[in-house]
């Protein structure tokens, strides 16, 4: 090998792994080739009842969470956009009220506004962006 294609090669090398490096000491979460998503989840229950949510996908649990009256909790990942296969289940809890619901999975990332699903969780049941999805259990 000729020392010109040896350095273009180191040269290849340097610059990947200072990409790679920076991609990794950034705090904001940054998706490589795969599409980022949020995930928003409001209380807007009467009487001050406290939402208990719990979600999880098959490799990020996000433990139970309170969640005040007008506050939520929100989180953002990187899907799987090579085998379609991310799911995130939320179970929601207020007071003697349950329901489980798939709050994300990739066949319908359409339905969410540029990669922003908004659920609420209200008296009535659990809404997705302004219609109703779910009612209570």
């Amino acid at each position: 090998m000729t020392c010109l294609k040896l350095r273009t090669i180191f040269l290849f090398l340097f610059v990947i792994s200072n990409l790679l490096h920076a991609f990794a000491i950034d705090d904001k979460k940054r998706c490589f080739l795969t599409p980022k998503v949020t995930v928003n989840i409001a209380n807007k229950l009467s009487h001050n009842t406290q939402l208990l949510l719990h979600c999880a996908s098959r490799n990020d649990d996000l433990g139970i969470q309170t969640i005040g009256v007008n506050n939520g909790f929100t989180w953002t990942f990187c899907t799987d956009s090579v085998w379609h296969s991310t799911v995130y289940h939320c179970n929601f809890k207020a007071g003697q009220k349950q329901q489980n619901i798939i709050a994300y999975e990739e066949a319908r990332r359409e339905h969410c506004k540029d990669n922003v699903c908004y659920w609420t969780a209200r008296d009535d049941g659990i809404y997705f962006f302004e219609f109703k999805y779910f009612n209570w259990e």
